[in-house]
């Protein structure tokens, strides 16, 4: 997704199970035909998420280990004559109901920037207040009640990112340097702690991608556009300093121009980690789509070609964006297709015997939401479910293909619908599930459960 991403959102995934959650609001590669079954996934009907106020702030969506779904949003209604603004949380445990919200007065909230669910119910909750932009991190308990702000700075919103485990990275930029630019503050809660712990500081880029790890450990990926530079970097429990575990080198003299444009990563047990990233066009070459592996102690594997585009196709390739569990990994991305407005959806699996490359299907898209409208998860059973944000007519739908990678099975998620943003996908047991606020219309959910 960068989701990535995509912002700071991926999990390092463990349990078997799968949930999607979306936001409110050409060159020649192997490929495998897809037998695709006539008969779509038992998709439950559209629900409601109540009670819906407008107007109201994005929702923010997430996910708890037991599969309970969580949304949250701000209830900022201006014909009030003295709005003092609210959180609202709405929780939908497995196999029930969206349950009526629990409310958080705030006096001037601004926005809600990001959630990290924990263990035992325990929801982080990232804020940013108005006036003043006073940035906070502060846990909302299972049982309603607030603690203090446990994270708080007036110069940049908080980032979270959590595994199933309960553990959660916090980030936010930094101090600038003319010279060194950002760079990154992070601190890290584990499942087992309650206070939260200052990691070293360590030169970021807004877009790096930031996850938890087994250990107690901490993961960061991001590309050095001054240095032109590309790296993966670990923080374990006694280090001083970040460790560089991957790293690879671009020809110097092209800082005005990034030459990895987009990129994900995602960790799971063992120490496996995945980056997917796109190297951009220099000359004549087109833009190649690539995936490196740590396959635990054994180190990083070399840097597979998945796809190389032609030359020009930057403009409205999407992604990559990464998922993985165990020793799999699935990399999803889009590139143009042969008719003008549509476009190619392609995954790749990864595993001992090379990248896997199939092209999932086609769809017609709107352009300007290519960066938010891709996602992909896997689970242990090796199931798959790659989404889209399709055009049909001057509707938004979300569309999705899901099952085993070589057998994905086509469906509408979302039909007759407008969704105004795609944000994310999480694993959980037993249970899919689509979160979507569309134009104007209520914040609605659908659900396929085992």
């Amino acid at each position: 997704m960068n989701r990535t991403s995509r912002p700071s959102r991926r999990l390092a995934h463990a349990t078997l199970g799968l949930t999607l959650c979306v936001g409110l609001g050409a060159g020649a590669v192997p490929t495998a035909a897809v037998a695709r079954p006539s008969a779509e996934p038992a998709w439950g009907p559209v629900q409601e998420v109540p009670p819906f106020y407008m107007p109201h702030e994005q929702p923010v969506t997430a996910v708890f280990p037991d599969g309970t779904l969580v949304a949250v949003w701000i209830d900022d209604d201006p014909r009030r004559e003295d709005p003092p603004g609210a959180v609202l949380r709405s929780v939908r445990p497995p196999g029930g109901i969206w349950r009526d919200p629990v409310t958080f007065p705030i006096a001037d909230i601004g926005s809600v920037d990001a959630i990290a669910p924990r263990l035992d119910g325990d929801l982080e909750i990232a804020t940013t207040s108005r006036p003043g932009g006073v940035h906070q991190v502060r846990t909302w308990n299972a049982d309603g009640s607030i603690d203090a702000a446990a994270l708080a700075n007036r110069s940049d919103s908080y980032q979270l990112a959590g595994d199933l485990d309960g553990d959660v990275v916090a980030t936010r930029l930094g101090r600038y340097d003319e010279k060194h630019g950002f760079d990154r503050a992070v601190t890290y809660l584990a499942s087992d702690a309650s206070t939260w712990r200052r990691l070293p500081s360590v030169g970021a880029d807004p877009r790096d991608v930031f996850v938890a790890g087994t250990g107690d450990s901490v993961w960061m990926a991001g590309y050095d556009q001054e240095k032109t530079v590309l790296r993966v970097r670990r923080w374990s429990p006694g280090m001083s300093s970040w460790k560089v575990e991957w790293s690879r080198h671009y020809p110097a003299g092209h800082q005005r121009k990034p030459l990895v444009d987009g990129l994900d990563f995602a960790v799971t047990d063992g120490g496996r980690a995945t980056l997917a990233f796109r190297e951009r066009e220099v000359g004549s070459t087109g833009d190649t789509i690539r995936a490196v592996r740590r396959e635990g102690r054994s180190g990083w594997t070399r840097p597979a070609v998945l796809q190389r585009l032609a030359a020009g196709h930057h403009r409205i390739a999407t992604g990559p964006v990464v998922a993985a569990v165990g020793d799999v990994a699935e990399v999803a991305w889009t590139v143009p297709g042969k008719r003008s407005g549509w476009r190619e959806v392609r995954l790749a699996r990864l595993g001992g015997d090379g990248p896997d490359v199939r092209r999932v299907g086609t769809t017609f898209s709107f352009d300007g939401f290519r960066d938010l409208s891709l996602d992909v998860d896997v689970r242990a059973d090796g199931d798959v479910l790659v989404t889209y944000l399709r055009r049909k007519g001057s509707q938004r739908q979300v569309y999705g293909w899901f099952g085993p990678h070589e057998a994905l099975i086509g469906t509408k998620l979302l039909k007759s619908t407008n969704v105004q943003r795609h944000d994310s996908a999480f694993l959980v047991p037993g249970l899919a599930a689509v979160i979507a606020r569309n134009f104007n219309l209520p914040l609605a959910s659908r659900v396929l459960e085992d």
